[in-house]
């Protein structure tokens, strides 16, 4: 029985994986992130708090774009996401808001929600960065982390 060498992955292709990778992660989560802005707005009464959820909103288009033109270098297509999570996203956004529609409540809820997102990411991206990626993708993964992080510190200050 001949025996092949096992071979090391090549660095180049595992950076390039760990980067595709990486991008549709962040994709992933700044759709997610800006379609529960977008369904928790109408609920909102506060016009600053609307304001700061509608600025919140603009900056996550602005990431998504420089996120697609990325994946677009990269060869990677943006998924949409699933029904099933739309579904119940929207179901749990109402069910929290069934129980307490106050502003406070809801600046709460998203600021949750933002962390979650920016921690899952955060984890995502260290070990990717681990694994091997190119920097200009992990820098921006920080980014989006960072601005998801500042989105919830300002949404906790309407608690």
């Amino acid at each position: 029985m001949e025996h092949k060498p096992v071979l090391p992955p090549d660095s180049f292709q595992v950076k390039t994986e760990s980067s595709r990778e990486l991008l549709a992660e962040i994709h992933r989560n700044l759709t997610m992130g800006a379609e529960n802005l977008t369904n928790v707005l109408p609920k909102v009464r506060n016009k600053f708090l609307t304001r700061e959820i509608t600025f919140q909103l603009e900056e996550y288009a602005a990431h998504t774009r420089q996120a697609v033109s990325l994946m677009s270098e990269y060869g990677v297509d943006p998924e949409k996401t699933s029904l099933l999570t739309t579904l119940m996203s929207k179901g749990g956004i109402a069910l929290n808001t069934l129980m307490d529609a106050s502003d406070g409540h809801i600046a709460e809820m998203i600021c949750r929600g933002t962390n979650l997102g920016a921690s899952r990411l955060a984890r995502t991206v260290d070990r990717l960065a681990y694994r091997g990626c190119d920097d200009h993708i992990v820098r921006f993964g920080r980014s989006v982390v960072d601005f998801e992080r500042t989105g919830a510190d300002r949404a906790g200050e309407f608690v």
